[in-house]
């Protein structure tokens, strides 16, 4: 990234007849190529005066703003308003123009006030209109524009000065949500694909936290206080500087709530305890196989050996995703070896076995359990140890709807739904359900293409059935035969040109609000079951997926599934949903699949992104993967050669680089789970 602007010591403000009057002072700070940041602070803290005297129009009072490289005093009018571009919140009188004629106001550094606009800058001005979309407001005249369409005009009459960095004003201010959200993802494509610097202010806090890449928080007491989003909402900098009675910031979902008044009892000083939920960590449970144990719905399901191998192998896993406090259940008691190891990492978690229900009842009554995955079977079991040790575990309610929302058929309405709202989604890739061999091949014989078949309750690359050429073999049609017996449908769907394999991932708080949590990028064998995750920071991750398709593409999608998750799933379920997609290639050009299938539980995704936040330094990468071995001695050796191979490597509680396994390899461990890491 290009540093574009660096500021050092700057103090602004007013200069009074006999002193001066600065707003902040001494700070320093820096905006890139390709970013957008933005300011956030109270009325009258002096965003607007920051704005312009980093815009050259209010002198500092003391300080450095370096402009690629020159100060800002250096330049010439001219000189700056070809480096800078600025749309502030006043929306001056500009008589009868149009909207294209405004445009080519932009072009004044080029042409002189009074200039006619040649054949180059009348080009520019109407790519600009094709950028921001807004052809059908060409010929409109500017007063008679919405707020929404006026703050797109006057973005457009900045990007014709072809300037480097663009400042704005609270653009968003006045205007409805749907239109603030579409003025912050062109902004916020503007940095990806033009590679503008954009600084502007805003009072709309959640929306900033959603789509810029650096904040800035202004206030008297503290000066300015500088971080990403993720940053500055775990370390609790957002809470303490909007903290206001009667209002909390959710650091999980990041969005304000109104606290509700007290209690009768404790408004008469009565005390009366807060309840055990929330207070005291959770109780996590890894019970991988999720979506067979829900399609048999039966709370005595017996799920397969491997599945029950894999269970044992990594009954550990979610203390990579748990937080501080919490408890994860497992069969037996971990090797001190691998206790060790954990606490080097300061792994906030404590595994629990059955011996800690009996000799330490008191630590998990009314404790919440959190489960990888929702099914009769895992609810029953925690109702029996409830039962078997008295406790009083608190524990996930199984719901009627979790069967339809866990398979392919909501999978296939949520993508119908995507299609519906998104046109640059392809309308071929949508699957189809049938209930015999026979209505499957009529399919297969009215196309050349290749088809895969899935099993309505699979996920992970599991319940696949690839037809490549064009037919039903005799061994595939067994296949066929056996899922359509268990599941009664199968789907069909079109083999796709694929390119990359990522994964949104979403959360659904306790208090039904669906958050976005980031993206997950990984790889599969060449039958699509799972292998590996990527492990990196976001912004590098929605650099390589945005290299092959639309940033804007990519924010619609976003926003379209956080409104139908709210929609379909908040109602009824709490916790993680991850969303696999693909981006394909269909006639030279890249596409994006924004369903594949829906995952309703915890899942590497998630697990990979809490990985690489909280366990990984920033400047490191690396791979997150999973292996199979049906000979534990393999697993063994494997482990040991990568010990030797990638010595770990860690500062300040965090992996710089090397190899970690994140659960216990044992002369009995099939399932190999590690990381592997370098910086």
């Amino acid at each position: 990234m290009e540093k574009t602007v660096e500021i050092r010591n700057l103090s602004i403000g007013y200069k009074t007849k006999s002193d001066f009057k600065p707003l902040i002072e001494n700070f320093s700070a820096d905006l890139f190529g390709g970013q957008l940041t933005c300011i956030l602070g109270a009325n009258g803290v002096g965003k607007s005066t920051l704005l312009r005297t980093l815009s050259g129009f209010m002198p500092k009072l003391s300080g450095e703003i370096v402009i690629l490289g020159k100060e800002i005093g250096d330049y010439s009018d001219i000189e700056l308003a070809r480096t800078i571009g600025v749309v502030l919140t006043e929306r001056p009188n500009v008589g009868d123009l149009t909207v294209m004629e405004l445009i080519s106001l932009g072009r004044s550094p080029y042409t002189g006030f009074f200039g006619r606009l040649n054949s180059i800058d009348e080009t520019v001005a109407k790519n600009v209109i094709s950028l921001i979309k807004i052809e059908e407001l060409a010929n409109r005249q500017v007063l008679t524009l919405s707020d929404g369409e006026w703050q797109k005009a006057m973005i457009a009459k900045t990007l014709a000065q072809e300037t480097p960095l663009i400042y704005l004003d609270e653009p968003t201010a006045f205007l409805d949500f749907p239109s603030k959200v579409e003025i912050m993802r062109l902004l916020l494509n503007l940095t990806r694909k033009v590679g503008k610097t954009i600084f502007l202010s805003t009072h709309d806090l959640e929306l900033a936290l959603q789509i810029a890449d650096t904040l800035w928080l202004m206030d008297k007491k503290n000066g300015m206080i500088i971080g990403t989003p993720d940053e500055l909402r775990s370390n609790g900098s957002i809470e303490n500087f909007f903290k206001c009675d009667g209002v909390v910031f959710d650091r999980e979902t990041g969005f304000f709530r109104i606290q509700p008044p007290p209690a009768p009892l404790q408004r008469r000083g009565i005390n009366v305890p807060p309840p055990l939920e929330g207070g005291r960590g959770r109780l996590h449970y890894f019970n991988p196989g999720h979506e067979t144990a829900v399609l048999n719905a039966s709370k005595h399901y017996n799920q397969p050996a491997q599945i029950a191998k894999m269970q044992i192998d990594m009954a550990f896993l979610p203390a990579w995703y748990a937080s501080t406090g919490d408890y994860v259940f497992v069969e037996t008691t971990l090797p001190d070896d691998y206790i060790l190891s954990c606490e080097i990492l300061q792994l906030p978690v404590k595994p629990v076995t059955t011996a800690d229900f009996s000799e330490n009842p008191e630590l998990f009554q009314k404790l919440p359990v959190d489960l990888w995955g929702i099914s009769p079977q895992s609810v029953h079991f925690f109702e029996k140890l409830n039962e078997q040790w008295d406790l009083s575990l608190s524990i996930p309610q199984w719901k009627e709807e979790f069967r339809f929302l866990g398979s392919r058929f909501a999978s296939q309405r949520v993508l119908e739904s995507l299609m519906e709202n998104i046109p640059e989604i392809e309308k071929g890739i949508l699957p189809q359900f049938f209930s015999n061999i026979e209505s499957i091949e009529e399919q297969i014989n009215k196309s050349s293409d290749k088809f895969i078949i899935k099993s309505p309750y699979s996920s992970s690359g599991r319940g696949l059935v690839w037809l490549l050429n064009g037919k039903i073999e005799q061994s595939e049609r067994q296949i066929l035969n056996g899922m359509l017996k268990k599941q009664t449908q199968v789907s069909i769907e079109k083999a796709l040109d694929k390119c990359l394999d990522f994964s949104m991932q979403f959360k659904i708080s306790r208090n039904r609000e669906t958050q976005f949590m980031g993206y997950s990028i990984f790889q599969t064998n060449s039958k699509g079951a799972y292998e590996k995750t990527l492990l990196d920071r976001q912004e590098r991750m929605e650099e390589q997926i945005t290299n092959l398709i639309e940033t804007d593409l990519l924010m619609k999608t976003k926003i379209a599934l956080t409104n139908l998750l709210q929609e379909m799933y908040a109602p009824y379920y709490t916790g993680i949903i991850g969303i696999d997609m693909l981006i394909y290639k269909s006639d030279e050009k890249y596409c994006l699949h924004p369903c594949v299938e829906i995952n309703m539980r915890n899942n590497m995704g998630y697990l990979s992104i809490c990985l690489a936040e909280k366990y990984l330094r920033p400047d490191s990468h690396g791979e997150f993967s999973i292996e199979y071995n049906s000979d534990p001695q393999n697993t063994l050796q494997k482990h040991k050669l990568l010990q030797n191979q990638y010595r770990l490597i860690i500062e300040d509680g965090q992996i710089k680089s090397g190899y970690l396994n994140l659960c216990p390899v044992t002369n009995d461990t099939s399932y190999h789970v590690f990381v592997v890491v370098e910086d």
